[in-house]
């Protein structure tokens, strides 16, 4: 069984920026777990601006967690998911929502395969 590793100063913060650890991250999520051992409480959803829009760099990581959960009360039950929800993903440029035009057809539908 190997020792755990510790870092410390520099060392630490240094780790935490390659990963992208914020220190809002820290305070908000990791202080409450270690103070109070309970679960923390963050909001729902990325409130942050695009990587493209933003001054500040957002590492690779952020592309690949979840960023937002949806849940239905009451629960959606696979029998009739089908009924009500869709998967099917549209290509194109919508344009203006309000406009109606000719250009507004221009679409590709791709369909679900669940």
């Amino acid at each position: 069984m190997t020792e755990p590793v510790y870092y410390k100063g520099d060392e630490l913060r240094r780790r935490q920026l390659a990963v992208g650890t914020t220190l809002e991250e820290l305070e908000t999520l990791l202080h409450p777990m270690v103070e109070d051992a309970s679960e923390a409480i963050g909001s729902m959803g990325d409130d942050t601006p695009l990587a493209v829009l933003s001054p500040r760099y957002r590492g690779l990581s952020h592309y690949f967690r979840q960023m937002f959960s949806q849940v239905t009360n009451p629960p959606i039950d696979s029998l009739r998911e089908a009924g009500v929800m869709s998967l099917a993903t549209r290509l194109g440029n919508l344009g203006n929502i309000l406009d109606q035009s000719a250009e507004q057809c221009d679409m590709l539908q791709l369909p679900s395969l669940c």
